[in-house]
């Protein structure tokens, strides 16, 4: 895989809901990355996806994004249930991922490194707020002013009023709202 720096990183985007819109959205105005293509479980919807970034692809399926040339990575924004499954694929594909959180197990997790490990190819969670400045600059001024953290008490809210919602349905999402926005809080704690 070339990985020149001096060429944006082609990125295929798995999903079309509201985060994967925000990443892609992300990646797009990156002057080192570039949106190449966008899968999803129908062609239509990933075309009129795809359409909102100039020169990506809509195509339908995994495989079908993973076939795409100009695919070197993945972000892969799919239903937890789902995800091991088509992460494996990502990676043995020898595509580099940034996957949506939560993961279904510890030892799900671990598989998914182990992989990337193997073929080589990076492997990174999208919990963005761990990478950003203001949270090292937080870690560096807290510890600076306070000393050592002995305790962390942390909220994390999120209105979900529509029970359609895919936090609602176990057969998508086996750990629920409680594992998409406790994980926030978690990553706090352990960051």
């Amino acid at each position: 895989m070339d990985t020149n720096p001096a060429r944006p990183l082609g990125f295929g985007i798995v999903g079309t809901g509201m985060i994967a819109g925000a990443t892609a959205e992300a990646i797009f105005r990156s002057r080192n990355a570039r949106v190449a293509a966008v899968s999803s479980r129908r062609r239509e919807t990933a075309e009129e996806f795809a359409a909102k970034f100039a020169g990506a692809a809509g195509v339908e399926g995994l495989e079908a994004l993973l076939g795409c040339a100009e695919v070197e990575a993945v972000y892969l924004a799919a239903p937890t249930a789902f995800r091991e499954e088509m992460a494996l694929a990502v990676i043995a594909a020898g595509k580099h991922l940034l996957i949506e959180k939560p993961f279904v197990s510890h030892a799900s997790a671990l598989r998914l490194v182990r992989a990337a490990e193997a073929k080589g190819v990076a492997f990174m969670d999208a919990t963005h707020f761990v990478h950003h400045p203001r949270t090292a600059a937080i870690q560096e001024e807290g510890t600076e002013r306070i000393g050592t953290p002995r305790s962390l008490h942390t909220a994390f809210y999120f209105p979900l009023s529509d029970r359609s919602n895919i936090r609602f349905d176990l057969r998508q999402e086996p750990m629920t709202a409680l594992g998409d926005m406790a994980w926030y809080s978690v990553r706090a704690a352990v960051e």
